[in-house]
């Protein structure tokens, strides 16, 4: 007995380590009921971090995306150009409402079409497309930083 008493403790150990050793999701989107979603992102803040976004990535895990962060408030438009994944957009204001989403899909020829944000905003979101439809991302939707 002791010896699976041993084996149980060891086992309770390594999960909890485990557990408290994985990376945490360092943004989450939070729904008006208040659940929220986790996202491992990396940030863009530079003209040049912008412009090369999600470019020549080939794949994205499942919970992975990139946050635009600009120093203003205002319509944005973005395009593919590049990019060979499918990918949702979700645009944010300033306080980090939900302004609109929409997929954009693949370009690697011109012209490729731009994605317009519904109103002003100062963050965009790039994320797996099919991610706003399966968990009903939407108005009253905020973006948290974490």
């Amino acid at each position: 007995m002791t010896r699976y008493a041993s084996v149980a403790a060891l086992l309770l150990f390594t999960l909890v380590f485990v557990s408290c050793s994985s990376p945490q999701p360092n943004l989450h989107l939070r729904a008006p009921d208040g659940h929220a979603i986790g996202f491992f992102v990396e940030f863009a803040r530079t003209d040049a971090e912008h412009q090369r976004g999600l470019m020549g990535r080939t794949e994205l895990a499942r919970n992975a995306g990139m946050i635009f962060v600009f120093d203003d408030e205002k319509n944005r438009a973005f395009w593919m150009k590049n990019t060979v994944l499918p990918l949702d957009i979700i645009y944010f204001d300033q306080d980090g409402k939900y302004v609109s989403s929409t997929t954009m899909q693949p370009c690697t020829k011109d012209p490729c079409p731009s994605y317009v944000s519904e109103g002003t905003a100062q963050y965009a979101l790039e994320v797996n497309a099919g991610i706003v439809q399966k968990s009903g991302i939407g108005q009253g939707w905020r973006l948290e930083n974490q």
